[in-house]
């Protein structure tokens, strides 16, 4: 997830393909990249990454958007926390999502093993 502002643009480059970051971390195996077209402010963006984390199942202390344990995708949950912006046409329609759609599996931490001890 890139947050920052027109992380996500691409640069025309006339009779050649576009340019940008989405191209780099595409060619680098990223299934999915959710990325800011134009600027955008931060109070707004801030409240939508918290709502994304949230519905996604990354916010660990919380559950999901209608209170259940399963978390949703990237995409439906970005779709979702648009409306959490105060500006949800300007800076809610800037983060796109390249790529397929993704769930987060979050791991809960293992108990530590001794392994000082043998049997």
């Amino acid at each position: 997830m890139l947050w920052g502002c027109s992380s996500g643009m691409l640069h025309d480059q006339g009779d050649f393909d576009p340019t940008g970051t989405p191209y780099a971390y595409m060619l680098a195996g990223c299934p999915a990249l959710l990325a800011n077209l134009w600027d955008v402010t931060d109070k707004d963006i801030d409240k939508l990454a918290l709502d994304l984390f949230v519905k996604t199942g990354l916010q660990s202390d919380q559950q999901g958007p209608d209170g259940s344990s399963s978390p949703m995708t990237l995409t439906g949950a970005l779709a979702s926390a648009r409306s959490s912006c105060q500006l949800k046409y300007l800076n809610g329609a800037a983060p796109i999502i390249y790529g397929i759609p993704v769930t987060f599996q979050v791991r809960k931490p293992e108990a530590h093993l001794d392994l000082s001890r043998s049997p």
